[in-house]
């Protein structure tokens, strides 16, 4: 009922069609009672369909008239408070002609541009409004509709188009059988109602029927091109069928209808809002199938409102496949959504989640951060945990090269020292202090095999051995290079008549270098162990998807200062050995000295630009490599070529030979 047909309503009184939501004001409206429930109810209803459904991509279209646009309003304010969005809402013509049909064929223009699959009316309906839908190429024919209760008795009688509605769903209220409504329709006629003006209207709607009024016989045929006829007037309205009508019979406040079924009125003064959702089927023959899915329960436990058989559903093109009427797609698991600029909240576009996050249901506005030990699976629905990762001898192939090296250097380092040791009484291994090579060539070895200490997963202990072991290590074998260049120089020096140089001559200073420079060393590393030690360190956030397992230096400052004095022993040692590279020393060890803390001081200034530039595993494998690579050079430069001449040429390993090269 339009609204202008109760605003005007009495304070008081049981109404059986306002359904406008201000009659429940009871401040307005204390004694107004009415048998059906209000449009915000209804709406209420809708809204539940269409979330069922997933539909929040729909139109509106409203009737011309007061009921229309505030039912029209209603049901948008309620849609957004449920995240449902209105693409089009559109007015059916007004009753005045010269605007009917510009109206149409703009609303037809909007609904074939319109992508929503849903359509709900509500207002006012009547047989003017329907020639919006006779439209028989147009995209209103694809539509599915909501229909409100006061719209299903124009849908089924007009004779003008019926087929859009076909697998629309229609609101209605409870239908009910009451056994005197039986002989009172029977009795309804022209014959014994001959002034009844409405049942005048009823017999033309229905049966086409002439009326009273030749002007209104006029309009009604030139719209529905159908012919009319004078009827009988004993033809009641009983022959519509129960389809066509429906009552609701008060007598008193709160009893027992007919039916069985308690009848009283709510504290706003509406009874029971229950709606029966039925399914409208047109078959081309001109029948229609109205079956029964649902039933809304509004006054039941939230949860248990909706009683659907959507298996009982046949939709548009008599499918099962349910309508879908969204602006966008729905964001999978693994996505969230992000709203398109300018447009409704319901049209997005699914962005993966970030680094880090995921989402694991369909839709999501946002994602979750995985928590610091986890990391997203693959599609990103899910936290796992973090792999965790460090230089593993079983998964890692780059631990097991070093490894080969490393034992492959150590092998042939002992391999040196051993045919050393066999030969320790040649010229060769004699000259410049043999025990400073025996010294070197198994700190060489300890230098190769502390490699191990970097390889396999980092504990607090081997955190602590590495650094200590591999800089004391690499101090002896360095101090060693610095004894035997000084060594050099002494013994050119000691060759003149009466040199104060000579009373150096022997293994007393070469052991004070080594031991002296060596304990230098250690001291500061026993330092660093008692203040600040290395450690071992989850590192969760270096490397995204990862727990680096790795080895805290602790202090940094005595880390540095480690290789610091390393450092300055390596550019003595390089300095003195450049300064005597042409004294004629015996097998040309100065220059083999100097060629070595070449290749070892620009190793480790390399190294420290590299170290500081990586991180987790990775400073393990660099300094790795310097260790193999420094180690390697001393070895290479300072031993092959001896090696070489104990093995291949013996005759350049006698004193003729080493006399030869003194003079």
């Amino acid at each position: 009922m339009a609204t202008e047909n109760f605003v005007l309503a009495p304070r008081s009184g049981i109404s059986y069609g306002a359904t406008d939501p201000v009659l429940s004001n009871k401040s307005l409206y204390p004694n107004f009672y009415r048998t059906l429930q209000n449009d915000q109810a209804q709406f209420d209803a809708i809204v539940k369909l269409l979330k069922y459904f997933g539909w929040n991509w729909v139109g509106i279209i409203a009737s011309d008239d007061d009921s229309g646009e505030t039912q029209r309003r209603e049901l948008e304010k309620m849609a957004a408070i449920h995240g449902i969005c209105i693409e089009f809402s559109l007015q059916l013509p007004p009753n005045k002609y010269y605007k009917h049909i510009e109206v149409i064929n703009r609303n037809r223009r909007i609904i074939n541009r319109a992508t929503s699959q849903i359509v709900i009316l509500c207002g006012t309906a009547s047989y003017r409004s329907m020639y919006l839908f006779t439209d028989e190429s147009g995209d209103i024919r694809q539509k599915t509709f909501i229909i409100p209760a006061s719209w299903n008795v124009i849908i089924y009688n007009s004779s003008v188009s019926s087929s859009p509605f076909n697998g629309s769903l229609v609101f209605t209220r409870p239908d009910k059988v009451i056994p005197s409504l039986q002989n009172f329709l029977e009795n309804v006629s022209p014959s014994n109602r001959p002034n009844d003006i409405l049942l005048e209207d009823i017999r033309a709607y229905y049966f086409n029927c002439l009326t009273s009024n030749p002007v209104w016989n006029g309009i009604i045929q030139n719209y529905f091109k159908t012919g009319y006829r004078n009827c009988s007037t004993t033809e009641g309205i009983i022959k519509l069928g129960r389809k066509n009508y429906d009552t609701h019979f008060l007598r008193r406040v709160h009893f027992r209808d007919p039916t069985g079924e308690e009848v009283y009125f709510k504290e706003n003064g509406e009874m029971s809002s229950v709606y029966h959702v039925k399914n409208q089927i047109f078959l081309p023959n001109g029948t229609n199938i109205e079956k029964h899915v649902a039933i809304i329960d509004l006054s039941a436990p939230e949860g248990k409102q909706l009683n659907i058989r959507q298996r009982l559903i046949t939709w548009k093109y008599n499918t099962k496949e349910v309508p879908y009427s969204r602006c966008s797609k729905d964001c999978l698991s693994g996505y969230r959504r992000v709203l398109q600029r300018g447009k409704h909240i319901c049209c997005f576009d699914c962005v993966q989640c970030s680094e880090g996050e995921i989402s694991n249901k369909i839709d999501k506005d946002s994602c979750q951060k995985c928590a610091d030990d986890q990391w997203p699976n693959e599609k990103k629905d899910k936290c796992v945990k973090k792999p965790t990762e460090f230089l593993s001898y079983d998964r890692d192939p780059v631990a097991l090269v070093l490894c080969i090296i490393s034992v492959t250097l150590s092998v042939i380092t002992l391999v040196i020292l051993v045919i050393f040791i066999l030969y320790r009484d040649t010229p060769i291994v004699r000259a410049n202090n043999r025990n400073l090579s025996f010294l070197l060539l198994v700190s060489i070895i300890l230098s190769f095999l502390c490699v191990f200490l970097f390889l396999g997963r980092p504990e607090d202990v081997t955190c602590m051995l590495r650094q200590t072991a591999f800089g004391v290590i690499f101090s002896v074998a360095v101090s060693s290079l610095l004894a035997k260049t000084i060594m050099v120089c002494i013994a050119f020096k000691a060759t003149k008549p009466s040199s104060k140089w000579r009373k150096y001559i022997g293994v007393k200073l070469p052991n004070y270098v080594v031991f002296i420079c060596s304990f230098i060393q250690v001291v500061i590393c026993i330092c660093w162990l008692s203040i600040s030690p290395p450690y071992q360190e989850t590192n969760i956030h270096s490397y995204p998807g990862k727990i680096i397992i790795q080895c805290n230096e602790g202090s940094v400052v005595a880390f540095y200062t480690v290789l610091g004095y390393m450092g300055f022993l390596a550019a003595v040692s390089f300095v003195v050995a450049f300064l005597a590279r042409k004294l004629p020393d015996s097998f040309n060890e100065a220059k083999y000295i100097t060629f070595s803390m070449l290749i070892f001081c620009n190793v480790w200034i390399s190294f420290i630009p590299a170290y500081m530039s990586v991180s987790g595993k990775n400073t393990a494998i660099v300094e790795i490599f310097a260790i193999l690579a420094s180690s390697f050079g001393i070895l290479g430069c300072l031993f092959f070529p001896k090696f070489y001449i104990i093995l291949l040429r013996p005759d350049m390993n006698s004193k003729k030979h080493l006399l030869r090269l003194e003079c």
